[in-house]
């Protein structure tokens, strides 16, 4: 079974045990409980193949974030050195934790790739993906969560750890927007789909959170933008499944204005 496939089947299947510590609350939700949740989540989403889903506006979007590219002081190219953590084979539905642990490493922490999944991730009792991480990342049948619930995990971690930094979810911006965060040393946590899928399928009922609402959708996966090359049109992700890649800036651009334009920094 591909990992896609088994991301997917977390839509599919009932899970059979599931007992989870939600530290923010301080409680155990049960194994019933956490049944009740996950099957009304599942009876919940539509068949994908009902779904209408909107191709976004590629000429449109590629132009404002050039418009932004050309009216500023922006170097033609810029990379980071950001350490690179893959998250197989402890945690095969933990994009999210490791991706915040390549941005925390840079910004000099000593983090083992569990120690965010074990110790600072929040979770979502209700199966809002906004409000916290859904599934268990250390099994298949996970799921995961978007910026909000990310940037919480974060302040967790980093007011424990007594530092002045702080997460900001800055979902929304254009691609070209976060090239200004990486020419000011600051990479980014950006959602797009898992091997750059195009099978992008969004579920109806999203979760709504400051003006943004927060769609579930298939293949979700979590990378760390690092690099971009006007030039050449390129951009450098740091990716916990493939390790470091070089997309096609556009295709990629694509993608993340198609899932909702999510992104996260550590400022």
């Amino acid at each position: 079974m591909t990992l896609y496939k088994r991301v997917i089947s977390f839509f599919l299947a009932v899970l059979l045990t599931i007992s989870m510590i939600f530290w923010s609350s301080g409680f155990i939700l049960s194994d019933e409980k956490s049944m009740e949740v996950y099957q009304d989540i599942r009876e919940s989403l539509p068949v994908k193949e009902d779904i209408d889903v909107p191709e976004p506006p590629l000429e449109r979007n590629l132009a404002e974030s050039m418009m932004i590219i050309e009216t500023g002081e922006l170097p033609d190219s810029w990379q980071l050195e950001v350490p690179i953590v893959y998250q197989e084979p402890e945690l095969p539905t933990g994009c999210e934790s490791v991706a915040l642990t390549m941005l925390l490493m840079y910004e000099g922490f000593e983090l083992g790739k569990t120690d965010i999944a074990d110790e600072y991730l929040i979770y979502s009792e209700t199966g809002d993906f906004a409000d916290g991480y859904v599934g268990n990342p250390y099994s298949y049948e996970g799921a995961g969560c978007f910026p909000p619930s990310l940037a919480r995990t974060a302040e967790r971690f980093l007011e424990e750890n007594d530092s002045e930094l702080h997460a900001e979810n800055i979902s929304g911006k254009s691609l070209g927007e976060l090239y200004y965060y990486l020419a000011n040393g600051i990479p980014a946590a950006v959602w797009c789909t898992m091997y750059m899928s195009y099978d992008i399928w969004l579920y109806e009922d999203g979760f709504e959170q400051d003006g943004i609402c927060y769609n579930w959708y298939e293949n979700e996966h979590c990378t760390v933008l690092t690099g971009y090359d006007l030039e050449n049109r390129t951009v450098t992700i740091h990716d916990p499944l493939e390790g470091i890649v070089v997309r096609d800036m556009d295709e990629f651009e694509y993608i993340y204005d198609a899932i909702g334009r999510f992104a996260l920094v550590i400022l």
